[in-house]
This record gives C-alpha cells, structure tokens and sequence, in this order.
C-alpha cells in the first residue's frame, strides 16, 4: 500500500474524527484511532500528514496517520482540556457519568487549562 501526503481539512476534538485533504483525490475521512502516538490524539486544519487509505463502502478512510510537522504549541482554543456541561462519556446523548460540573469522560464542566497560561 503506497503512502499518500495529505493535510488536515478539519478535525473535532469534541468527536474525535475530521477530514483529510489528499493531493490529486477526494477527501479522506479520518478517526482519532488511526492516528499514530500516543496520548491525546488530535490532529490540526492545515497540518501536513502521510497516511495510508483504506477503501470502505462509505469511502476513503485514513490508516497509520503520521503528523509530519506537529505544532511545538497547538493552535489557541484547540488543545488540551475539553469544554463540556459535565456529560461524560457520549454528552451529547446524556452520556455516561458526570453530571453538571461533575467530570465523567470528556464532560469536567467546561474548564479550559489553557485559558490558565
């Protein structure tokens, strides 16, 4: 499988997938999961990536998704800590966990760490 270079169309924090921009074809659907590193796994609108496509019903989708430039300090408003009512894990469908300003996975009441720089 030949790798392809591409950059970033946009990408959710929130949901965890975006798009990517692939040079000579159509965009490329890309999930959190299929990017390589550990850690939180976000990818940046702009940033340069290689990846490999995988053909699904649906359509393209990104595999072993390599940043190739990562930014030494993410785009303001776009990292770290996540804004939420508390919903936990799923919030926009009542989620599980949390509770308003209680945390459960992504939810935390909307406290944003970089706001604390």
């Amino acid at each position: 499988m030949a790798r392809t270079n591409g950059t970033v169309k946009w990408f959710s924090q929130e949901k965890g997938y975006g798009f990517l921009q692939r040079e000579g074809g159509a965009d490329v659907f890309v999930h959190y999961s299929a990017i390589d590193g550990s850690g939180f796994k976000v990818l940046y609108e702009g940033e340069e990536v290689e990846f490999d496509i995988i053909e699904e019903a649906k359509g393209p989708k990104a595999a072993n998704v390599v940043r190739l430039n990562p930014p030494a300090n993410p785009p303001r408003g776009q990292g770290g800590g996540r804004e939420g009512r508390g919903g936990g894990y799923g919030g926009e469908r009542g989620g599980y966990g949390g509770g308003e300003g209680r945390g459960g996975y992504g939810g935390g009441g909307g406290r944003r760490y970089e706001n604390n720089y």
